[in-house]
């Protein structure tokens, strides 16, 4: 199917959605022959780019022009990995890396549009693409509960890396109080770092989505990464 045909194809309440992003970018849709979708704003096509499977279910296109709107108005989280590679610490570039930071975006954009997406008159159990993160989330959980991260002390890359996806995930999870429970559990583990996902998670409540208010969302990120920094620099971290 051609762009202009997914577009034609597109419910009331997606057209709505299309016609208030291409006020500031336009958008395009491909059908691909992966089995998810995904949206992205292309830095360089200039535009919002849809990748959608032949079924063309509108509320997985709804969930990701959501991502290009949200991505539109207040940016990713680049910052971050800028800061760790700034840090000089290899340890700090070994937790803060690529997957990390991708995950962070995913989930803090999902948690700040979630309610426009209900709003739209769309279902929570259709919100989901992929349930990877939540299935090695909840494996990492029942060991940091089990048996705590560090040893005497001591910590690995791969325990910190693996805490911070768990927090990020229990956290910011948009379906209300599903993991707050397992989040406090989980949260005694290193408080230093729950604290820094607490103090982000405040300061998403305060954004919305069509503020353009990216420098609110910069300085978030860029102050849990200088949280998470100062907790690395400071703790024993061997490489794993």
């Amino acid at each position: 199917m051609t762009n202009l045909e997914i577009k034609n194809s597109l419910n009331d309440e997606n057209k709505r959605l299309l016609d208030d992003i291409e006020n500031f970018i336009s958008v395009r849709f491909e059908v691909w022959d992966k089995d998810f979708y995904a949206g992205k704003i292309s830095k360089s096509e200039g535009c919002g780019v849809v990748y959608c499977k032949p079924d063309l279910h509108q509320a997985k296109i709804a969930h990701e022009l959501l991502h290009i709107k949200t991505g539109y108005s207040l940016g990713d989280d680049n910052v971050m990995l800028g800061m760790a590679h700034k840090s000089g610490n290899p340890i700090v570039r070994m937790i803060i890396t690529d997957d990390l930071c991708e995950g962070l975006l995913n989930q803090a954009e999902h948690y700040l549009f979630f309610e426009e997406y209900l709003n739209m008159g769309y279902n929570a159990t259709d919100f989901f693409e992929n349930l990877r993160l939540q299935t090695e989330a909840e494996q990492w959980k029942e060991a940091i509960i089990k048996h705590g991260i560090g040893n005497n002390g001591t910590y690995t890359t791969t325990e910190v890396y693996s805490y911070l996806a768990v927090l990020i995930l229990f956290l910011l999870y948009p379906v209300k109080r599903q993991y707050a429970h397992q989040y406090k559990k989980v949260s005694k583990a290193v408080p230093e770092l729950s604290i820094a996902m607490d103090r982000f998670e405040v300061e998403l409540r305060a954004i919305r989505i069509d503020s353009q208010d990216k420098g609110r969302m910069q300085a978030a990120y860029e102050a849990l990464a200088g949280d998470i920094i100062r907790w690395v620099n400071n703790s024993k971290i061997i490489p794993s």
